[in-house]
């Protein structure tokens, strides 16, 4: 039994797809020149077998061997117009210059936020225990750091002793390119040019 099972593996692995059925039979497909010399033919001829194009081929072209050949780039235009429609799709409206300008707004506030809230954290951590609570101060240095291995890109569920200084760098690091971020997105606000936003009516199909 095993053997058997064996063998229908091998024998499914040894099924060619069609887009290789199709290069046995027809070699290359016609291309217009090297402007597709890096698609991936398989893939789409995959994802759009030839039936699909068939009777298309058989209206237009007079030799259908020649028709044939072009299946591959008919596949692959195919292709490109779906993902294009999905991914229209998901874009919903196209920037304005005002929501830009608004996104800009965001960025720069967001970044100035979250950089004082860190700040202020980890300065609460840090302040003399009046022993009303005496845990308080460890429990919120033990949050800290745990926030602290995060912004240095080492999230971890506990405190790594060992990387204390290592991690305290890496924020230090952290809330300079927050400062720099917000610094940024004020400059750009400023420089933000709408004529070059402005698009010209588009037709109802995108992906087209």
């Amino acid at each position: 039994m095993e053997g058997a099972k064996s063998r229908f593996r091998r024998s499914l692995n040894a099924v060619k797809s069609e887009y290789r059925i199709f290069r046995d039979q027809y070699d290359d497909p016609l291309t217009c020149g090297d402007l597709f010399a890096k698609i991936n033919f398989e893939h789409c001829c995959r994802e759009f077998p030839l039936r699909m194009f068939q009777s298309t081929i058989n209206r237009w072209a007079a030799d259908e061997t020649h028709g044939i050949r072009h299946w591959p780039v008919m596949a692959y235009a195919a292709s490109q117009y779906a993902f294009r429609q999905r991914e229209f799709k998901k874009y919903g409206a196209e920037a304005s210059p005002a929501h830009v300008r608004e996104l800009l707004d965001e960025i720069r506030k967001n970044a100035r936020r979250l950089s004082r809230a860190l700040v202020q954290f980890q300065e609460m951590s840090a302040r003399l225990s009046d022993g009303t609570a005496p845990l308080a101060v460890p429990h919120l240095s033990w949050m800290d750091e745990i926030i602290a291995q995060a912004m240095a890109g080492q999230l971890a569920s506990e405190v790594n002793e060992e990387r204390l200084a290592l991690v305290h760098a890496a924020r230090v690091d952290f809330l300079r390119r927050l400062v720099d971020v917000e610094v940024a997105a004020r400059d750009v606000q400023k420089r933000l040019d709408p004529k070059l936003l402005k698009r010209r009516r588009t037709p109802e199909n995108r992906a087209l």
